[in-house]
């Protein structure tokens, strides 16, 4: 068919008129909720699988994507009070049993702020948000945790929040009807908060850190986390958080100074080394080595890493943490096993030191610490940083190991004694350790060989140059 001049104008005019038309159902508006009516869980986190998920609910409760919705919000000084939930993850899911929300981004009309919160799994409860002007902002949060694999989970919404600002003619309200003081006019907000069984958690300046336990003491079992640096006194400090007694009655996590602690791997982590090109370094097939293995084994001690205590208004970006030298009878080194048996070697003292691998904050890892042959080991490890004022820190220590049938009480730890030797009477240290907390049924040689992947982050195994 053939269209005329007038054919076509009309044809054009009826498109026209049909866009016009169906434009507004294209920008339709999101639904407004109003953060001063009632307290609207803006943050509802959970867990499916090994993903975190979060979302925020709607008037009813009901789940929504946060970037479907629209708060509202009057300017006020005092901030407007916001829920969480994370009833959505159950104990034991994740590592330490918390989450920690962040402000990623902003981007409105004003400077607005939010410290990070840490967040008990199972529970609900408020926080504050204060914007410093009127206008829309659209603010980008972020969830963060650790697996029991140690694997770190994250995910990221944006939320949009219009916050009016109060009409320069507003009159002064009128007080003459008010009823007495001593009569409110509504529910406390804990007695609103107790009515949906929310738990209030203010956003408190953090705890200062716990405090270092002194004297020398023997770990041989239970789960240590042998380098974790701290913040104290401004300075980058390289401590060991010693869990080894958790679960146990009265026991709790300890900070000890490395040049307090003899490490032992008892003759129990004896293993065969298997056929393994990456770990040639350790020696040749069927060798008899000694591994504190990659997963929790009873009546082995469980050695890891972590930059659970570095807060990012510390530290800026991930920390560096090298092995820059060992003393002992035999090779060393840190490597992970893989699901299918692969093996990929984070630290090799026969290849030149010092090796270097960045460590994102927030993470706790571990992975297979071996020894070639029985006998005394010094380990000299250091951890650099960037501190949030742009300064950089450091901290250099040394680890001592007693490995197969070394006495461990012939040698005084972080410094002198016979290194290198299986040594033989000597001054007595305390011990501590706990058995039994996750035990696998597994003897060394599957260790080698089997196993999840636990360190997820930072994988690169680089040299370092020589500083």
């Amino acid at each position: 068919m053939y269209l005329t001049d007038s054919t076509r104008a009309a044809a054009s005019v009826a498109a026209l008129v049909m866009l016009m038309t169906a434009a507004p159902a294209a920008v339709a508006q999101p639904p407004e909720y109003s953060l001063d009516a009632e307290k609207v869980d803006v943050a509802a986190i959970s867990l499916t699988g090994t993903a975190v998920e979060l979302t925020a609910d709607d008037a009813s409760g009901q789940p929504r994507d946060p970037e479907s919705l629209l708060y509202t919000t009057e300017l006020r000084p005092d901030g407007v009070e916001v829920g969480w939930d994370t009833s959505g993850i159950d104990a034991g899911a994740v590592f330490g049993d918390a989450v920690t929300l962040r402000l990623r981004g902003v981007d409105g009309p004003g400077e607005f702020r939010a410290e990070p919160l840490r967040l008990p799994v199972g529970e609900r409860g408020t926080a504050t948000w204060t914007f410093p002007a009127p206008g829309r902002y659209a603010l980008t949060f972020a969830v963060e945790a650790h697996l029991l694999t140690g694997e770190p989970v994250t995910t990221e919404e944006s939320y949009a929040v219009v916050v009016r600002g109060e009409p320069a003619d507003t009159p002064p309200p009128d007080t003459s009807s008010e009823p007495p003081t001593d009569m409110p006019t509504e529910a406390p907000a804990e007695s609103a908060q107790a009515s949906r069984g929310a738990k209030a958690l203010p956003a408190a300046p953090l705890a200062a850190p716990a405090p270092t336990t002194p004297g020398s003491v023997v770990l041989s079992d239970g789960h240590v986390d042998a380098v974790a640096p701290r913040v104290l006194d401004g300075k980058l400090q390289i401590q060991v958080k010693d869990g080894s007694t958790v679960g146990q009655s009265g026991g709790q996590v300890r900070w000890r100074e490395p040049g307090n602690v003899v490490f032992q791997a008892k003759p129990a982590s004896k293993a065969a080394l298997p056929d393994d090109p990456a770990l040639a370094f350790l020696g040749k097939k069927g060798d008899e080595v000694f591994l504190l293995p990659q997963q929790q084994q009873t009546g082995i001690i469980w050695t890891g890493w972590s930059t659970e205590e570095l807060r990012a208004d510390q530290v800026s970006g991930p920390i560096t943490l090298r092995l820059t030298e060992v003393d002992g009878p035999g090779a060393f080194g840190i490597f992970t096993t893989g699901s299918f048996g692969d093996s990929a070697v984070i630290f090799n003292s026969t290849d030149g030191l010092p090796d270097s691998h960045s460590v994102p904050l927030g993470t706790h890892a571990h992975a297979n610490w071996g020894f070639a042959k029985q006998g005394m080991y010094r380990l000299t490890f250091d951890v650099s940083a960037k501190l949030a004022d742009g300064r950089t820190t450091s901290d250099t220590e040394v680890y001592t190991f007693a490995v197969g049938n070394a006495d461990p009480g012939s040698v005084l730890p972080g410094g002198g004694g016979g290194g290198g030797g299986t040594g033989g009477g000597g001054p007595g240290l305390a011990s501590t350790g706990v058995s039994g907390v996750l035990p696998l049924a597994a003897g060394g040689v599957v260790l080698l060989g089997l196993g999840s992947v636990v360190l997820f982050t930072g994988r690169g195994r680089r040299k370092a140059e020589e500083r």
